[in-house]
């Protein structure tokens, strides 16, 4: 059972495909795990984003709102990096913005006056809890390396992508939805809360047969006790694995937010590492286990999970 739910935790890499009589919306949104949680103050109504060409960071013709419908600002998952000696805030992947302007929000003070969940442009936090008869999570696919699909609603028997994405990682590792496949406008999809629903065909049911489903953690949509963080700051455990060799290589983390392998060290794989953070590049999400010391988890690791190979 274990073995089989390693599998599906590293294989976290997709593509989004949409289907043809889908209405999409007319702006789209992405799933960012980070580190921090800003807000833009600003007398404009836009931010300009940034990307990174040839080692600089440029400006695009791209701008997003900062304000919401009612004026209040919208919150950013941010990873602070710096490009040739400016800081500057990453909000997806080769996606900045300048540090002009931002404020770092202090979350834990924003739950306890708030006790709704943070709404983020840029990340969408646990759906509500819904029960549904199966377990999903999504799958890979080697085209791309996209780690989210869309989020649709019912609208008058059509499905309409509400701007917002899921990701098939929460944390570090694989998430999962409980689900139920319905047919809206003749095309199978899956509810995955009330008008909540995903329309890929990379969202795979588990093999419950396989594994024990009340083994499973990590949900999306479902109360679980050993939920995994989705902050910067964790603690936890990972379990390492290589299946190309005895170990595992160690990364250290760079300025601009990249990593680089570090040549003298390495881990020996099927051994268990605490972690204390976790940030995401290119795709993969990577775990400290010491001081800028970081595992690829996405390639060679699972959570909380002792040796059992050997």
């Amino acid at each position: 059972m274990k073995k089989s739910i390693l599998a599906i935790s590293l294989a976290l890499m997709g593509t989004l495909v949409t289907t043809s009589g889908v209405v999409n919306a007319s702006e789209k949104t992405y799933t960012f795990e980070a580190a921090k949680t800003i807000f833009v103050k600003s007398t404009s109504d836009k931010n300009d984003v940034y990307e990174m060409k040839n080692g600089k960071i440029v400006k695009t013709n791209s701008k997003v709102d900062v304000y919401d419908d009612k004026g209040t600002p919208k919150y950013w998952k941010v990873n602070k990096v710096n490009v040739n000696g400016k800081n500057w805030y990453q909000i997806a992947e080769n996606k900045y913005f300048s540090t002009k302007g931002a404020d770092v929000l202090d979350v834990s003070k924003e739950t306890e006056s708030n006790p709704d969940e943070i709404k983020y442009a840029n990340y969408t936090p646990d759906l509500p809890t819904y029960n549904g008869n199966e377990i999903v999570y999504i799958a890979a696919d080697a085209k791309s390396d996209s780690m989210s699909i869309d989020l649709y609603k019912n609208v008058n028997g059509k499905l309409v992508d509400t701007g917002r994405s899921v990701n098939s990682a929460k944390g570090f590792s694989t998430q999962y939805w409980k689900a139920d496949k319905v047919n809206i406008g003749g095309q199978d999809c899956w509810q995955v809360g009330d008008n909540l629903y995903f329309n890929s065909p990379r969202v795979e049911v588990l093999n419950t047969k396989l594994n024990d489903a009340a083994s499973v953690t990590n949900y999306g949509n479902y109360p679980d006790s050993s939920s995994n963080s989705t902050s910067d700051s964790v603690s936890n455990e990972i379990f390492l694995i290589n299946a190309k060799g005895d170990y595992v290589p160690v990364m250290a983390l760079q300025n601009d937010g990249s990593f680089t392998k570090i040549s003298n060290r390495a881990l020996m794989s099927n051994t268990n590492w605490k972690i204390d953070k976790i940030r995401n590049h290119n795709g993969k999400i990577y775990a400290r286990v010491a001081t800028n010391e970081w595992i690829n988890v996405t390639d060679y690791a699972v959570q909380n999970q002792r040796n059992y190979i050997n």
